[in-house]
């Protein structure tokens, strides 16, 4: 039977999700790393990139630096996403409106991720800013949704 997207609620799924790609950033600074210097030292992981900054090119150490504020800031826009799919579902908001926003959520945070990691210049970095906002943006209006939906409204 195939998903109807407009009365099958997916939202719940989308939780985990958006906290699996927080990880992407991480996970390209594993594999990035390993191929570059062969290993990952594990027993101190956070300081991997700093041991290793005097055997890479300036361009490479930014790269690893914006990767890991990629995954930080997944990490940090979570909890607010999460809370507002848990509000929309306790408040009976429509399969159509979670998954929509869910989703719209969860592809704004996969274009986030490559366009900080790469986003080398002025240009990439208002368009990373960008997303971030309409990320944002997107788990304030499911609150808000929900708020109204709570409110009878």
């Amino acid at each position: 039977m195939p998903l109807d997207l407009s009365k099958d609620n997916i939202s719940l799924y989308t939780i985990p999700v958006a906290y699996l790609l927080a990880y992407v950033p991480h996970l390209y600074t594993e594999v990035s790393f390993f191929r570059t210097f062969g290993r990952w030292h594990n027993v101190s992981p956070r300081g991997n990139v700093e041991r290793a900054a005097s055997k890479l090119t300036a361009a490479q150490l930014a790269t690893f630096k914006r990767a890991a504020g990629a995954h930080t800031n997944g990490l940090e826009a979570f909890p607010l996403f999460g809370a507002a799919v848990l509000a929309g579902n306790w408040a009976q908001l429509s399969s159509a409106v979670l998954n929509k926003w869910s989703i719209i959520y969860l592809l704004l945070r996969a274009l986030y991720n490559p366009v900080y990691i790469g986003g080398s210049t002025e240009r990439l970095a208002a368009f990373r800013s960008l997303i971030w906002f309409a990320s944002q943006g997107v788990s304030l209006y499911l609150l808000k949704l929900s708020g109204d939906a709570a409110l009878g409204r």
